[in-house]
């Protein structure tokens, strides 16, 4: 596939920066959320919460910057 696909580095950056934060960070916070809401206690909550809004700005951030990565890349038609 790299040398197929031009700037595939770049590319899977972008994908990483989704998927990589997605299940890292933000579903098993949310899940734990999901499925033991009754019993947590309000600090427990306060962790999960917190863990999927900076999970969530990571990933923001990671796609924002492989995405100017890859414009740059193309833009100044830069190769791997």
């Amino acid at each position: 596939m790299a040398i197929y696909v031009p700037h595939f580095a770049l590319l899977m950056g972008l994908t990483g920066s989704l998927t990589g934060a997605g299940l890292c960070f933000l579903l098993p916070s949310l899940f734990h959320l999901k499925l033991l809401w009754r019993k947590l206690l309000w600090h427990q909550v306060f962790f999960d919460v917190s863990i999927f809004v900076i999970g969530g700005i990571c990933s923001i951030s990671g796609f924002i910057h492989s995405t100017e990565g890859l414009i740059e890349a193309y833009k100044y038609n830069i190769h791997d």
